[in-house]
């Protein structure tokens, strides 16, 4: 089995073993660039509230630096004061970074609380196995990725200052006041290059970890069969079981032959036993029915107890297709049914009431 080919895809059942392990698909390129994509997001949005928030407090020490009386008191209660300011101003920034991030983890996995990952593992010790993990095919490829990725982006950031030159120098003859929302309309079309490029490189990183996933949880063809045994039964103990249902289902419906009021025959394909009471049931029931060996069996019952036959072939096939054991025969054959129950009472000198 070891060397066998890993060529069936992952049961339910594996997949499932594998979520409450913590093992699923996951993008990191993802997470990554969904967060840095929030993180713009929020300080767009907030940027320049926090910006004069900053301004505000340092003022507010500037005009009080003169007068202010250094003690270890009012040192402690100058740190708490600007520290919850601090803590105020960035909150509406971290909770979208945060919300942002969970998201990101969420649509990609899903909800998963699994404390499997965090039991200790001394199959990690082994230093085979850490050489095997750092010269594998996954460790090759996330280099590459990561090469690559350091590479476009600083590509495009040298060439973004490259295009941007003429205006970069010119940032150093400008007044102070107007300087800050320069740099930042450079550093914003800056961030947006760069965040396009890491989009791109999360969407292939992502079809690539699914891929890859889906790839390393396939299994062998006894694996498949060993899980369907697990998840559904052996095979042949259900077979078993089955066989043995059908068994004490027929000896039921044997059993119930001597008190059928005839069996209706093929002769040799087909036999069906009713049963009617005049004045107690409003239709012909259907006891027993077979074919060949079965039917040959019926009719045998049907002899040593004295139970009448009678062959009539159309009405034989058609009450073995229509009828299911217990059920009563069906409004179009009352007719046939009836001339035949007549017939057997008249010969057996009972009356139809």
């Amino acid at each position: 089995m070891a060397n066998e080919e890993r060529t069936e895809q992952a049961t339910p059942r594996r997949r499932q073993d594998l979520r409450e392990k913590g093992q699923v698909s996951k993008s990191i390129e993802v997470c990554a660039t969904v967060g840095l994509l929030g993180s713009l997001l929020a300080l767009k949005s907030f940027g320049a509230g926090m910006v004069e928030r900053m301004m505000a407090i340092s003022r507010d020490h500037i005009a009080r630096a003169a007068t202010f009386n250094m003690t270890v008191p009012t040192m402690q209660q100058e740190f708490l004061t600007v520290t919850l300011a601090v803590f105020s101003m960035l909150t509406p920034f971290l909770l979208v970074v945060m919300v942002v991030g969970l998201a990101s983890n969420l649509l990609q996995v899903g909800f998963i609380f699994s404390t499997r990952s965090l039991q200790p593992d001394f199959a990690r010790l082994n230093p085979l196995e850490g050489l095997k993990r750092m010269f594998s095919q996954r460790a090759a490829v996330d280099f590459l990725k990561s090469s690559m990725k350091a590479l476009l982006i600083a590509y495009i950031v040298y060439a973004y200052f490259k295009d941007n030159a003429v205006e970069i120098i010119r940032l150093i003859q400008d007044d102070g006041m107007v300087l800050g929302p320069h740099i930042a309309r450079l550093c914003w079309g800056l961030f947006i290059k760069a965040t396009t490029v890491m989009v791109v490189i999360a969407g292939l990183d992502y079809m690539y970890q699914r891929w890859h996933y889906e790839k390393s949880i396939r299994m062998t063809k006894q694996e498949a069969k060993e899980e369907y045994k697990r998840g559904e039964g052996d095979p042949l103990i259900k077979s078993r079981i089955r066989q043995r249902a059908r068994e004490i289902a027929r000896q039921r419906m044997m059993s119930s032959v001597p008190g059928a009021t005839l069996v209706v025959t093929n002769p040799t394909h087909y036999a069906v036993a009713l049963r009617y009471e005049p004045g107690e049931m409003t239709a012909p029931v259907v006891v027993a029915k077979g074919q060949r060996l079965i039917a040959q069996r019926i009719k045998a019952i049907a002899r040593e107890h004295g139970v009448p036959l009678v062959e009539n072939k159309p009405l034989a096939r058609a009450l073995f297709e229509a009828c299911d054991i217990g059920s009563a025969i069906p409004s179009e054959l009352y007719q046939a049914v009836a001339e035949v129950i007549a017939f057997v009472f008249r010969k057996s000198g009972r009356g139809v009431r």
